[in-house]
């Protein structure tokens, strides 16, 4: 169940697609596992059980705590989970466009660097022309949890990032 749960913590929140995206793992488990996962407390229902496929989150403290036990532990393992995650997003995107440019944002600056940067600087500037305030402040808050774990992965990159 560790592995589920760190799955479970890459992205914001998670639905049976995206765990198995996640996982990669054909072994027919993906369904039994998210279930299991939904009888603890600290996985929170995003759904009604008789949606279909239904979504969760993993609460605050708890996604932070499976993170920081990660990179400790696997940080290769970890920065790949990323890598797989935003190519999950890119390929089947969360139908709120913010919700959608914040898993990007998150994912690319763990999984690689530079093409985050740019993409957040993109972003940015698009929502301050637009004067999208409460999505540019989400974006940076993106930013900052990922430079959090940028930190705990020992990343020089860090400085960068908070000078932005």
């Amino acid at each position: 169940m560790v592995e589920a749960f760190q799955i479970a913590a890459i992205p914001y929140w998670c639905d049976r697609a995206l765990f198995a995206a996640l996982r990669q793992t054909d072994d027919g488990r993906d369904d039994g596992l998210t279930e299991r996962l939904r009888r603890y407390s600290f996985i929170l229902p995003l759904s009604d059980p008789g949606e279909g496929d239904t979504a969760f989150t993993v609460r605050t403290t708890e996604r932070a705590a499976l993170h920081h036990g990660w990179i400790e532990s696997e940080p290769e393992t970890y920065v790949r989970a990323h890598a797989r995650a935003l190519e999950a997003w890119e390929k089947r995107p969360d139908p709120n466009p913010f919700a959608q440019v914040q898993h990007l944002v998150f994912h690319r600056l763990i999984a690689d660097y530079e093409r985050g940067v740019a993409y957040l600087i993109n972003r940015f500037r698009a929502y301050r022309n637009e004067r999208q305030w409460r999505a540019a402040d989400r974006l940076l808050g993106a930013a900052g949890e990922a430079a959090i774990y940028l930190s705990l992965l020992e990343s020089d990159r860090v400085p960068e990032l908070d000078s932005l």
